[in-house]
């Protein structure tokens, strides 16, 4: 796991990570207090995204985000179902 991967986790972790329906987000920076980045999972505002071209730890943590959001529903959807006789 990547340094990246590790911080990205960290954000989502401290619950700083805030994703609207649309899929975007305000992630915090990790630099500067009070700082947030308007981020998606293909996009970014933070300079390691913008000058190097990179996949930033803010849209890992965006990623990480909208899968767990999919997991959680997937289970609610599953226990929701009728069970089978």
């Amino acid at each position: 796991m990547t340094d990246r991967t590790l911080s990205a986790l960290t954000l989502v972790a401290q619950g700083g990570v805030i994703v609207n329906e649309a899929g975007h987000a305000l992630v915090p920076s990790a630099k500067t207090e009070g700082a947030y980045y308007r981020t998606s999972s293909a996009s970014c505002s933070c300079p390691d995204h913008k000058y190097r071209g990179v996949v930033c730890k803010h849209m890992l943590a965006v990623r990480v985000m909208r899968t767990i959001a999919l997991a959680e529903q997937e289970t609610i959807t599953a226990l929701a179902a009728p069970q089978a006789a």
